[in-house]
């Protein structure tokens, strides 16, 4: 059965973050669909919960996943837009593949909306789905909790819960190397910056 999570509130996430996250929030509840707040508010859970069990910030920590999706409704146009105008950098890969842009237009949005100026958070934000060839501490928190949150629900997945508390390094090496043999099962070709990432993690 599948997790259903109750509404809850800014501040019972963490309550030092209360006045940072409300804006975003806000934002978040007037944009996205139910099903993405849900998925939204288990990122931010679950990335707390990894935090404090790896020894990275909780509060980097709960923003960077406040924000990872934040991005999510924002249209082809629109993003593309964005590169004309210099905001964003998609390089000529990264175009073909539309699933990835939500990431580099969250971090924009986090500096431009939100005022975030935390680096590590803005690359966590930025390569939430591929990570890259020398992903921080926080990188990692974030793109493990996006992939084992309570709302999701795929074979293998209490493997993998079990893999990122244990050890988040070699923890999310077997999240990205699950997501690629899925993807490789539907005959698709992995972004090369996945691989990048596998290939930082196993050394």
């Amino acid at each position: 059965m599948r997790h259903v999570f109750r509404s809850v509130t800014t501040a019972e996430i963490i309550p030092d973050l209360a006045a940072c996250l409300a804006p975003v929030m806000k934002d978040l509840e007037a944009n996205q669909k139910p099903e993405r707040l849900h998925h939204i508010y288990g990122v931010i859970q679950a990335s707390i919960s990894l935090a404090d069990l790896h020894g990275v910030d909780k509060n980097q920590a709960a923003l960077a996943a406040a924000l990872h999706d934040c991005a999510k409704h924002v249209g082809r146009e629109e993003t593309l837009d964005l590169v004309q105008s210099g905001a964003i950098k998609l390089s000529s890969e990264d175009q073909n593949y539309p699933a990835i842009w939500h990431g580099p237009v969250a971090a924009y949005f986090a500096k431009s909306r939100y005022g975030v100026t935390d680096s590590d958070v803005l690359d966590a934000v930025e390569h939430h789905t591929l990570g890259h060839s020398s992903p921080g501490r926080l990188l990692q928190v974030l793109m493990c909790a996006d992939a084992t949150e309570p709302t999701r629900d795929y074979p293998g997945l209490e493997e993998l819960r079990a893999a990122v508390r244990a050890d988040l390094k070699s923890g999310l090496l077997s999240v990205l190397k699950h997501k690629m043999c899925h993807i490789m099962e539907r005959g698709q070709q992995p972004h090369s910056r996945m691989s990048e990432t596998i290939k930082s993690l196993e050394n």
